[in-house]
Formats: C-alpha cells, structure tokens, sequence
C-alpha cells in the first residue's frame, strides 16, 4: 500500500515543480515578468519608443541626480512579501515603455482584506487580516552618458588652424 503515495509523490513533484517555473524573473528579458501583466500605467508621453536594454533604478535614498522627463506612472497592488517581484514587474514595464530610469516609490495604502480563516494542525482555526500595499514607480528618461557628448565636427580644423586661432 506504500506504493501508491510514492507514485502520486512521485508525479506530483515534477508537475508542481514545472506549473512554478513558468515563470521568467529576468527584468531584462523580453517575456514578461511575474505580475507584469497587473502593472497599471498611466502614461504622460505617447512618444514610441523601443524598449531600453539599460534602465537606472532610483528611490528614496538613491535619488536622480540630473535632470529627466516623466513618460509614465506604474502601479500594482499586491502583498508586501510580494514586494520585490511587483518591483521587477515594474521595472521591466518601464524598460517596456523605452524608460532609461524608473524612481520607484515607496509603498502606498493598498487595500485590507476584510478577514480570513484558516484551519491549523491542532483542528482549531484562526482569524487574520490581510493587508496590501500600491507598489508605484515613475518612468522616466535620464539623458545617458553617451548623450553628454556632443559629436565631433563633420571636418575638424586642423592643426595650424587651431595655433592660428590661440595667437
């Protein structure tokens, strides 16, 4: 009778281990992240723009230090345990919206579950409350390193018209 649970084991492990890994955590892919798809935007430029392979991440204690366009708000919704995975899923939809920075915010008021039960080991139950918080970030465009040079002169002067120009 011990055979049975080690075959339903054994076809449960692998099913349940595929259904989680279905998900990509790579921010900088192109496939969605976890909770991307939740992400709600409002947008302030409508300009098109191809997705950033680079974004520069901002917050409270890392603030932008030169100037930069808004293009976007994001927001989510979700459990503070969740909270670096929905920051991911906004970081890959400002990388989405052509973004090179997203400042994110810290945590808003979410919504509070009315209450929940739940069953535990002893056949007792419990009453909780559960509580979420809005995730937001702002995408925007930061001027990038390359940006900061101007490009050199279809002709450049020469080198007895630059001494010419110093006497």
């Amino acid at each position: 009778m011990k055979i049975l649970p080690t075959i339903v084991l054994s076809a449960l492990i692998p099913t349940v281990a595929i259904i989680t890994g279905c998900h990509s955590y790579d921010v900088n892919g192109s496939r969605p992240v976890r909770y991307a798809s939740g992400v709600q935007v409002r947008q302030y430029d409508f300009t098109q723009r191809s997705p950033s392979k680079h974004i520069e991440i901002f917050d409270q204690y890392h603030p932008v230090s030169s100037s930069y366009t808004e293009i976007a708000y994001l927001s989510h919704q979700g459990y503070l345990h969740d909270e670096n995975l929905v920051e991911n899923a906004l970081v890959w939809r400002a990388r989405q919206l052509g973004a090179t920075g997203i400042i994110l915010l810290p945590p808003g008021q979410g919504d509070t579950d009315a209450g929940f039960a739940f069953a535990n080991q002893n056949g007792g139950f419990a009453i909780g409350q559960s509580s979420q918080a809005m995730l937001r970030g702002i995408a925007i465009i930061v001027p990038g390193p390359l940006e900061q040079f101007q490009k050199p002169p279809a002709n450049p002067p020469s080198t007895s018209q630059t001494q010419e120009g110093i006497k």
